[in-house]
């Protein structure tokens, strides 16, 4: 019988330490794991990354440990769709770039509030569909997971068009881009693809007020145009290439 009640006791202990007790809540409510939260940009378009518009977005849930014992976790998160919208970094206590969060502790029937995700989405990207994975260190079976639909705002026209200090032709472009610069001073013409990774450069030559620039090896796409006059800091449009 002591046997009995001590095998009991050992194999109650174990099913209770791998038991799930992660869990999220979002906006004030409980999340469970076949929800999907969508969260929504806001505002115009800014420099997110190097050459690259569009919006940061932050999703903050809360994070959940409904054991009585401390738990030491990372956040995860895995991209479900194929577009341009990504996760740039995770944090919680500190910052990482890239998609895995560094280790933290949520204390026995703990609520962690200090952790969030920056999602970017690109000017003309399309919208990001994401796992968002809360898990313990060293028992991976404890975990919870909520989806997340990252949305750009509807808008009609981006503010990196909004620059006119230089034009741009023909527009969408297939095998060049013509660069009206209005200018003769020195310039550096760049264009960027949507992860903000330059594909393009030429500079003017003295005089030089225009410029083509070739684009017959590029997919087709939406690209970031910058011209930068004298050193300056660069004006930008948008691209799109066919």
């Amino acid at each position: 019988m002591k046997k009995f009640l001590i095998c009991t006791f050992l194999v109650s202990f174990v099913c209770f330490a791998n038991a799930q007790t992660l869990s999220f809540s979002y906006n004030g409510s409980a999340v469970g794991e076949s929800d999907t939260l969508t969260v929504v940009a806001s505002g115009e378009t800014e420099l997110v990354a190097e050459g690259v518009y569009g919006w940061s977005i932050q999703f903050r849930p809360h994070l959940h440990n409904n054991s009585v014992r401390n738990v030491t976790v990372k956040v995860h998160v895995d991209k479900l769709s194929e577009t341009a919208t990504y996760c740039s970094s995770v944090c919680a206590g500190m910052c990482l770039e890239g998609s895995e969060s560094a280790a933290f502790e949520i204390e026995g029937q703990g609520v962690y509030t200090n952790a969030y995700v920056d999602f970017v989405v690109p000017e003309g990207a399309e919208d990001g569909l994401f796992k968002v994975n809360l898990s313990e260190v060293d028992n991976p079976e404890n975990t919870a997971a909520v989806y997340v639909i990252i949305k750009r705002p509807q808008v009609s026209i981006s503010s990196v068009d909004n620059a006119n200090a230089f034009k741009m032709y023909p527009n969408p472009a297939t095998s060049s881009v013509s660069i009206d610069l209005g200018t003769s001073a020195d310039a550096t013409v760049a264009i960027y693809d949507l992860q903000g990774r330059q594909v393009r450069s030429a500079k003017t030559d003295k005089g030089q007020s225009a410029i083509t620039i070739p684009l017959n090896d590029l997919p087709s796409g939406v690209y970031s145009c910058g011209v930068s006059i004298d050193g300056e800091m660069p004006v930008m449009k948008k691209l799109v290439v066919k």
